[in-house]
């Protein structure tokens, strides 16, 4: 019926907040989580850029490539920090620190995690 249809691999969007000094980078796969990061809890998160891992998707292979991913920005260091972060995702540049991955822990993820006592 459609003979002359491609099916191209679907491009990845890929969420990072970078903060106005980074340490490290800290991806976190589950969304709730990654949104209370960003509020800043729980505290320890607020020296890191976060990269929202969403799930699965963040171990895809094209997501470290430019025709396979799309970076967006937010966050006070953006101006700052993104073109170094471009370097350091796609071209293997030098990186902001030491990459940390923060998984879900259950079925719900960290809902509530103004709870986190332990260190990242």
């Amino acid at each position: 019926m459609l003979p002359r249809l491609q099916i191209r691999e679907r491009v990845l969007v890929v969420a990072a907040y970078l903060r106005e000094h980074c340490s490290g980078v800290l991806f976190i796969e589950n969304q709730d989580t990654y949104t209370a990061a960003v509020a800043g809890m729980p505290e320890e998160t607020t020296e890191f850029a976060l990269v929202y891992a969403a799930g699965f998707r963040g171990t895809a292979a094209r997501i470290r490539g430019r025709s396979g991913s799309r970076l967006h920005y937010a966050g006070p260091g953006r101006s700052e920090f993104a073109e170094a972060f471009d370097g350091w995702w796609y071209d293997n540049g030098p990186a902001l620190g030491p990459a940390w991955f923060w998984g879900d822990l259950d079925f719900a993820g960290m809902q509530n995690s103004q709870k986190f006592t332990g260190t990242l």
